[in-house]
């Protein structure tokens, strides 16, 4: 039964506020928009939220999987400014067409609830279009290697990117 059944009559649910959070985690999504919910990153790449109480931003997203696009706030300032780094370059942007820009939420540390606590949870990748579909259509056995050929060895502290995989090939 699809968490979503008891949404159809909200456009746009969001996750922790109308989806727990535990029922996201390790999903793959493609991310369609941007939402920057007003916060701005200055010269000197501080990410500067109008409110302290509200996310960074949201990212609208659809999965294969589920019935919905909703949308996922960014709770944490380095989960924005990764996002940040790809509507923000002129180039990646022009490459959306070509690309997907794909997120998962994974927390390092999994709490009864999911919440990620002080350390960023979203984890990107930029790959061929189709990848998600592709995905999706591949056995539950399978989905494991594949989430890693596609996010690489997720990382929650230290240097953390966007994974960028143009040639990703999935049988």
């Amino acid at each position: 039964m699809s968490f979503f059944r008891f949404f159809k009559s909200s456009n746009e649910p969001t996750i922790g506020k109308d989806i727990k959070w535990s029922d996201v985690v390790g999903k793959v999504f493609q991310i369609t928009e941007f939402d920057r919910n007003d916060t701005i990153i200055d010269i000197f790449d501080n990410v500067i939220a109008k409110s302290k109480f509200k996310p960074y931003g949201y990212l609208k997203v659809v999965s294969n999987e589920f019935e919905k696009t909703f949308r996922l706030p960014i709770v944490h300032r380095d989960d924005f400014l990764l996002a940040a780094t790809v509507f923000d370059s002129p180039t990646l942007t022009k490459k959306l067409n070509i690309l997907e820009l794909l997120v998962t939420y994974v927390p390092e540390h999994k709490t009864k609830m999911a919440l990620a606590g002080i350390h960023h949870a979203l984890h990107y990748a930029l790959v061929p279009n189709g990848t998600i579909s592709k995905y999706y259509e591949l056995t539950n056995d399978n989905h494991n290697e594949y989430f890693e050929k596609i996010f690489g060895q997720l990382v929650w502290s230290g240097q953390i990117k966007v994974n960028f995989n143009s040639d990703l090939i999935l049988i």
